[in-house]
């Protein structure tokens, strides 16, 4: 997602409400059956002004100031399915640039998908850690 897009984005979330951020971030079925959610994420962001959430979300667009061959530990790289933060496309390559990492897709799962499923997230977690 481009500068411009993404601040296009952020400018229509806040417009629309805490509602729409929450299913951006999550799913609109995740939040149709938890509504707390909304609330909760209200919470998370405290503070943080338009201008770091929109550098936060350029900065999963890009991979480009960091040399991820380096990194010699196994690593798990995990996508959320429904992801409209992060696009796949980067997050796959970023998988393919690190050596000895693993790619896996979580289904159903939007941006915050480890607060949406957590017991499921750690289960992957556990699967590739003991593997």
């Amino acid at each position: 997602m481009q500068d411009d897009s993404m601040k296009e984005r952020m400018k229509s979330l806040v417009a629309r409400g805490p509602g729409a951020s929450a299913e951006f971030f999550t799913t609109p079925k995740y939040v149709a059956e938890h509504p707390e959610i909304i609330d909760r994420l209200g919470g998370l962001r405290g503070s943080q002004t338009p201008e770091d959430f929109r550098r936060r979300m350029l900065a999963l667009q890009t991979f480009a100031d960091v040399d991820l061959s380096k990194i010699k530990a196994r690593t798990l790289v995990l996508y959320a399915e429904q992801d409209q933060a992060a696009q796949r496309g980067p997050v796959e390559q970023m998988a393919k640039t690190i050596p000895n990492a693993k790619f896996d897709v979580y289904p159903d799962a939007g941006h915050i998908g480890i607060i949406q499923f957590p017991e499921g997230y750690s289960k992957v977690i556990t699967a590739f850690l003991e593997s």
